[in-house]
């Protein structure tokens, strides 16, 4: 700007802040060397004054150096602080771990029904045990019997449950999702399960309540959905899209939703978020003339909402951007999108530091990005005549920046990716934003029980369209390629080639040209050269979950699975990440005794085969002890229960070998 005045929110200086403080975050997370981190700001301020200085810079950059460093010192210190609380919730609960006690728990959220047993997210309020009793305020993940008879209201049930705290099993291979890691992001290092519960009270204070008052409101909508949509696809569909409850979707539906790169359909996000603001903004435009009541009353629905569906980094960031945009039109300020996508993602950091390792947050953020940097370069190079044309065509380029740009992120954490995305993306994300329109007339109806259940009809023949392009899509060839061609190197050429592709979008340049043809063959090699040693892999994996165990040998192409049952949790969530991720054909099944001896094998469940690790597992608990005598490699399979601990504390009087899976 001529004048050299800076507008709050026209220049990048959100940019450079979030850049700074996530450096820190990142270098917090990964070095733990205190004083190499603490020196890490002073290094980074060294090399920009170089920079400068080899660059010949036409004015000091003193100033700019040192805010830059300062911000990254703070990035290092927020989430150094939010690591330390991390570890002294869990040293505060060391002296409970596996440990038979008494435990006083409160509710925090609507219990939900799992395959055996029911999950509740309480806070751990008091611990006793026979020589100790400890007073804390974490919290937990408790699973009760599935038979157990809670009643509402649940919010702010006192109970006094039996059983033994543990920490969740980390993952062990690099495609198992870290249950552990995900739970530990949402501050919770803990789990029970319980037979014995007593309800003794219920916390009452008008404050606490108040608190669940979204919640309330979510659970008085699931149930009017209930009541209007009995259909039980377009019900968990409904659920999912409106209020942001994911627990009753069948799972082949789900994986067809992910296969179809629609999968950010089902969870609440920017596109959601986006839809309510739109609906809010018309019809208050009916009711109220005055534009700050207007934007107060709007937002304030708009964070109910939020607080409703979990205010997750995509709500967030839609949150506060569309904030802002409200306040800079109020204020009739020149604004910067960019800079209000930096500042929305860096006010999320300084409220939870771990959120830029969130996937969701990632997701969220490059694909905003992505259309933001390509929509206005693209868009109007091509208009046609028909509105619905040239709305295709808006939509068509707004889908394939979000895909081209989160494409990376989709093969690094999820080892495949559809080709398909942009396609059917344009078929269903109009049928979602008429389904979320919808979706709000009914749930601000509801208590009109024609007009509801009117609505609910409606509802479900629009979700059961939705469904149906959705499973059309997912049957045709390339609807989800598995493809595990990038690790965090990979993942860095992929984006720096997208980088130089928006060089050449926005300066036309032969050079850009030539290094993105470069980076492009790069990519392939790189990509290949994974491909390649992954398949050469020859690999023992130890699946084990409450029930069952296996072992799964990988050779090439090839996976055999030895297993008397393989249940939907070990099919779904590792028999199906291990062949993504390393492409391999279907498993092959066999019994869990079946051609040990044809095979190399690392493991055994039994005594006849001579392994280097025999498995002491759930099935063979009651020839522990003659293994334990005759033989002095083990591994402790996860689900033995309260066993586990008696087992090893045996192992250890025998001088055995062991490790813990």
């Amino acid at each position: 700007m001529k004048s050299g005045r800076k507008f709050l929110l026209t220049d990048l200086l959100y940019l450079k802040v979030f850049i700074a403080f996530g450096i820190g975050v990142v270098a917090a997370d990964n070095i733990d060397n205190l004083w190499l981190l603490v020196s890490i700001p002073f290094i980074v301020f060294g090399l920009l004054m170089l920079s400068y200085h080899l660059l010949k810079t036409s004015r000091s950059k003193l100033g700019d150096s040192t805010v830059f460093s300062l911000i990254l010192g703070c990035g290092i210190a927020f989430h150094s602080l939010a690591l330390y609380d991390q570890t002294t919730s869990i040293e505060k609960l060391t002296p409970i771990l596996d440990h038979e006690a008494y435990h006083l728990i409160r509710i925090e959220d609507k219990p939900i029904a799992k395959a055996k047993s029911l999950q509740i997210e309480a806070s751990l309020l008091k611990s006793e045990t026979d020589s100790l009793t400890l007073d804390v305020q974490e919290k937990i993940l408790l699973y009760l019997p599935k038979e157990s008879d809670l009643s509402p209201p649940y919010y702010g049930q006192i109970m006094q449950i039996q059983g033994r705290l543990s920490r969740p099993r980390p993952a062990h291979y690099p495609f198992e999702f870290d249950y552990a890691q995900w739970l530990s992001r949402k501050k919770i290092y803990t789990t029970i399960y319980s037979r014995e519960y007593t309800v003794v009270g219920s916390d009452t204070s008008f404050v606490y309540q108040a608190m669940k008052l979204p919640l309330k409101l979510r659970d008085y909508f699931e149930k009017e959905i209930d009541r209007a949509i009995p259909e039980a696809s377009s019900n968990a569909i409904a659920k999912s899209i409106l209020i942001g409850i994911r627990t009753d979707i069948d799972r082949e539906l789900y994986t067809a939703y992910a296969d179809t790169g629609t999968i950010h359909i089902l969870s609440i996000s920017g596109l959601h978020f986006g839809i309510l603001i739109l609906f809010l903004e018309y019809l208050l435009s009916f009711f109220i003339k005055k534009e700050t009541l207007r934007i107060g009353i709007k937002h304030s629905i708009s964070f109910l909402y939020a607080l409703m569906t979990g205010f997750s980094a995509p709500i967030m960031r839609s949150f506060i951007m569309f904030l802002f945009f409200d306040i800079a039109k109020w204020k009739q300020m020149r604004i910067s999108s960019y800079n209000i996508l930096f500042l929305s993602a860096w006010l999320i950091l300084l409220y939870d530091t771990h959120q830029l390792f969130n996937v969701g947050y990632q997701f969220s953020y490059i694909a905003l990005l992505g259309i933001m940097l390509i929509y206005q370069r693209t868009v109007w190079k091509i208009q046609f005549d028909s509105v619905v044309t040239n709305f295709m065509w808006k939509s068509l380029i707004t889908l394939s920046a979000a895909w081209l740009f989160t494409v990376p992120l989709t093969i690094y954490y999820y080892h495949k990716f559809s080709l398909l995305g942009s396609l059917s993306n344009i078929l269903v994300v109009p049928l979602t934003t008429l389904i979320m329109y919808t979706g709000f007339i009914f749930l601000l109806f509801s208590k009109l029980a024609l007009l509801s259940q009117m609505l609910g009809s409606i509802l479900s023949l629009l979700i059961a369209i939705q469904n149906h392009i959705i499973t059309f899509f997912s049957h045709l060839p390339f609807s989800s390629i598995s493809s595990n061609a990038l690790d965090g190197f990979g993942l860095i050429v992929f984006f720096l080639f997208i980088a130089l592709l928006l060089t050449l979008l926005y300066t036309k340049s032969r050079l850009s040209l030539r290094w993105m043809l470069f980076y492009f063959i790069i990519i392939v090699f790189y990509s290949s050269f994974l491909g390649y040693r992954l398949l050469k892999d020859e690999k023992w994996f130890l699946v084990s979950n409450y029930n069952h165990s296996a072992i799964v040998y990988k050779n090439k192409n090839t996976v055999h699975v030895f297993a008397d049952t393989i249940d939907d949790n070990m099919k779904y969530y590792f028999l199906h990440s291990l062949t993504s991720y390393y492409n391999t054909d279907a498993p092959i099944l066999h019994s869990k005794y079946e051609y040990f001896n044809t095979l190399p094998n690392k493991y055994s469940f039994q005594l006849e085969s001579n392994p280097e690790l025999l498995v002491l597992a759930k099935e063979n608990k009651n020839k522990w002890t003659e293994y334990i005598d005759k033989r002095d490699s083990f591994v402790v399979m996860s689900n033995l229960g309260y066993a586990k601990s008696e087992l090893i504390t045996n192992l250890r009087a025998k001088n055995k070998y062991f490790y813990v899976y």
